[in-house]
């Protein structure tokens, strides 16, 4: 197959252009927005159309729609093509907007010929005179703009046809259409078992889950009938137990009415004869016996009197005249004043070391040898440096850096020569900023005395010793203030115990003066001086005495009390007639309760006997009617479990025939990885045709997987096998256009060979290996049509050189969107050199 002539009627911004075609090489070349995408688009839809159906549209199909539909003339999406088969010449014509116009003609003959390639939706496709399909043919033979990777993003979706390529080649394929028919069959006969499923399986399922949600309910109802039944019975029973035990509550609430009137005419009987006549009121409660009492409570609550313990607060308060107060002022030398005074010791140090650096000193040369230079300069440079690190103030390091000097200095000096004086010289800056260094020390010192507010004097470090003294004195005489605080203390809690101890006294002296004023008034007569536990003997047993006449003049009056009561304005008599007509009443009833009851139960309260008498009829009455409900909305249990029984049934065959299905699929499926394994080799004989030419030699083995159309390359160098996808963008690129080319040799299942589409293919390849794809296609052009997109001049500059012959095509694309006067892409002459 090849195609003549492609006429975008209204595809994209295209209005009807005519885009004529070679069968072999066709370099279309155009700047961006020259329109290379558009043609591509549609040279593509013009062959297999776009799907007509219900629902909604894929997600691809509603890209590629908003994408190339016209804007201005949304109604009229169509595009044209002339194909050439192997015997025939076909005039396609695709109306892409309402999937309607659409028609195959045979242009020798006039014959509509669509049916031949109609796809179950309506729309025609020619993809099928190649044994695929329009996403087949877009996934393999159509290589979009940066969709080179595509087809191993479809891997799946291409495995019918990777299966029939196979058996094309004679391989065992009927695994492929067995396999399909038995899931066919299997989703007939069986179906998924999931939620929204229709097929038997899932069906029967439900049916089963339905038979037996019926026969739960079915039990259920049973059951609720059987238990409604019993809590009515049960109600029944209670309420004639509740009848008969409110027989018995009334006879005892009878008897208990009868005998307290009994009681009560026998008490009032008794309280009228002991008491004819009403009793005297009661004395009122005089304040003689209230002042016995509160005496003789005084007399129990008195505080116990004891000795004050520790030292008397005259003792204290003389111990505390004797401590001195407390001193005002440091009690310790303030730290800014000895850091002042350490800082002048440095400085002072550092100056006393520079002047004796700059001491002569003497030394006898032993021999004729002449004072070496180098050893006093390095005397010279550690003396410099032993008073660089003095006026740090770091002395320790300074003094040995010092005497190292020296003594090197002096055995510079030794020699024949006769005993001289050396003197070493010291930086006169050096000097002057140790003596700066040690001024400025000695007015810190004075101004940290100041702010103490101590004189320096002429002589700070005199000053700084009697601060030191002072503060020493004033500690000793703080220290020993600080014993009053305790002191005090001590003083406050003598005066609260002594205050307590005469507290007491008082109380206890008080009680007593108050116990003997109340035993006078009681017995004027009463003995002097007598002990004061003679007296309190005395008061508790006059208490006791007016206790008893207090409490039997009460009695009297509460039983006098009673009888008033008792009566209530009647007599004695009255009350024996309430009594005998009451106990009447209760020999009546004795006769109409059940004897069979405990008598206990008789001493139930009436009312409340009556009340649960009522609430059990109505609690029956309920549950007998609802007794009556449930038996009218009984179901048949027996048919229930029948239907349950025969769904599991018709279940378990569905059952047993999907493990039959998915027993057979799984052995077609293992033929149908052989398969893969018949048809990898295949693939990857076509990639390693041309891999060593595209990859410059790096990669000479390649292995296809056609499950998932992933490849490994073996690299030449090391032998390792790399995954493709892990490869630069430039080189997987190349590597997935060899697998496009393999399967557009293989899946294509027909006598005809299938034409390529191919879109900036060479973008991601640097000039060596543009060569060589180019080279490739050109090679391949031999034998089927390529039409190859670019924006490229360097392979535009490829074609006008390499294409030779009528077959090849360089067509240059002017970016025009209309057609004045049928003008359209300019077709330059191949080999021409222009």
């Amino acid at each position: 197959m090849w195609i003549e002539r492609v006429t975008a009627r209204a595809f994209g911004n295209l209005r009807d252009q005519v885009l004529e075609l070679g069968p072999g090489l066709n370099v279309i070349y155009g700047p961006n927005e020259a329109g290379k995408t558009t043609w591509h688009a549609a040279i593509r839809m013009a062959l297999t159309g776009v799907r007509r159906g219900r629902g909604s549209a894929t997600k691809e199909a509603s890209l590629l729609e908003d994408r190339h539909r016209p804007w201005d003339v949304p109604d009229r999406w169509a595009v044209e093509a002339i194909v050439h088969l192997a015997d025939r010449r076909i005039d396609l014509v695709q109306d892409l907007a309402g999937k309607v116009a659409c028609r195959a003609t045979d242009l020798d003959l006039g014959v509509d010929v669509s049916t031949e390639i109609t796809r179950p939706d309506g729309t025609p496709d020619a993809s099928i005179w190649l044994g695929l399909d329009r996403d087949a043919f877009a996934t393999t033979l159509s290589v979009g703009q940066g969709e080179m990777l595509a087809v191993a993003d479809s891997a799946g979706a291409l495995q019918e046809h990777m299966q029939r390529a196979a058996a094309a080649h004679g391989t065992d394929a009927t695994a492929a259409g067995a396999i399909e028919r038995l899931r066919e069959y299997r989703r007939r006969a069986v179906g998924a078992d999931t939620v929204a499923a229709k097929g038997p399986l899932r069906t029967g399922m439900r049916d089963l889950a339905a038979r037996e949600e019926e026969l739960a309910e079915a039990r259920r109802r049973h059951a609720s009938y059987l238990e409604q039944r019993a809590a009515a019975d049960a109600a029944a029973e209670a309420l004639a137990d509740g009848e008969r035990r409110l027989a018995v509550a009334r006879l005892g609430a009878a008897r208990v009415a009868a005998e307290s009137a009994r009681s009560r005419a026998e008490r009032a009987a008794a309280l009228a004869a002991r008491h004819p006549e009403p009793p005297p009121e009661l004395a009122v409660r005089d304040e003689l016996a209230d002042a016995v009492a509160a005496a003789l409570a005084g007399w129990r609550d008195r505080p116990t009197v004891t000795a004050a313990p520790g030292r008397s607060t005259a003792a204290i308060e003389a111990e505390l005249a004797t401590l001195p107060a407390v001193p005002g002022g440091d009690l310790r030398p303030d730290p800014s004043v000895l850091a002042a005074l350490h800082e002048l010791d440095l400085a002072e140090e550092a100056e006393r070391a520079i002047a004796a650096a700059a001491e002569p000193t003497t030394g006898i040369a032993p021999g004729p040898a002449p004072a070496s230079p180098g050893g006093l300069a390095l005397a010279g440079v550690l003396l410099t440096a032993g008073l660089v690190v003095l006026l740090a103030g770091v002395p320790l390091i300074a003094a040995l850096l010092a005497v190292g000097g020296v003594a090197i200095g002096a055995w510079s000096l030794r020699g024949g020569r006769p005993r001289s004086s050396v003197t070493l010289t010291v930086d006169p800056a050096t000097a002057r900023a140790s003596a700066t260094r040690t001024d400025a020390a000695r007015e810190a010192l004075s101004d940290a005395l100041r702010t103490r507010g101590i004189d320096p004097g002429d002589d700070p470090r005199t000053a700084v010793s009697d601060y030191v003294a002072a503060c020493r004195a004033r500690a000793e005489t703080a220290s020993a203030a600080s014993a009053g605080d305790a002191l005090r203390r001590e003083l406050a809690a003598a005066r609260g115990t002594e205050d307590l101890v005469a507290d007491a006294r008082r109380r206890t002296v008080a009680a007593e003066a108050d116990l003997r004023t109340a035993w006078t008034a009681v017995e004027p007569a009463a003995v002097p001086g007598e002990s004061v536990e003679a007296v309190v003997e005395h008061l508790i047993a006059w208490q006791g005495t007016r206790q008893a006449q207090t409490e039997a003049s009460g009695r009297a009056i509460r039983e006098h009390e009673e009888l008033t009561a008792l009566l209530a304005g009647r007599s004695v008599a009255d009350l024996e007639e309430d009594a005998v007509r009451l106990e009447q009443q209760a020999v009546s009833l004795a006769g109409q309760a059940d004897a069979g009851i405990d008598r206990a139960t008789g001493h139930l309260d009436e009312a409340d006997a009556t009340a649960h008498v009522e609430r059990l009829r109505e609690a029956a009455a309920s549950l007998a009617g609802a007794v009556e409900i449930r038996q009218a909305d009984l179901l048949d249990v027996a048919g229930a479990e029948e239907a349950v029984a025969a769904a599991r049934q018709r279940l378990n065959r569905v059952t047993e025939l999907a493990g039959l299905v998915d027993e057979t699929l799984a052995l077609l499926e293992a033929a149908q990885r052989q398969v893969h394994r018949d048809l990898a080799p295949m693939l990857a004989a076509a990639i390693r045709e041309w891999l060593p030419v595209l990859s410059g030699g790096a990669y000479v083995e390649a292995g296809v997987n056609p499950a998932d159309l992933s490849i490994e390359v073996k690299e030449a160098a090391t032998g390792a096998w790399r995954q493709a996808r892990l490869l630069s963008a430039g080189t997987r690129e190349q590597i997935y256009l060899l697998l496009r080319i393999a399967m557009a040799q293989h899946l294509v299942t027909t006598a005809e060979v299938a034409p390529m589409l191919l879109d900036e293919v060479t973008a991601q390849a640097d000039a060596v290996r543009r060569g060589a794809i180019l080279d490739m296609l050109l090679a391949m052009a031999s034998g089927r049509q390529l039409v190859l997109f670019t924006h490229d001049e360097d392979v535009l500059a490829w074609a006008e050189t390499n294409l030779v012959g009528a077959s090849h095509r360089i067509i240059r694309l002017n970016g025009r969107t209309h057609a004045p006067e049928g003008a359209g892409p300019v077709a330059v002459p191949v080999g021409s050199g222009t």
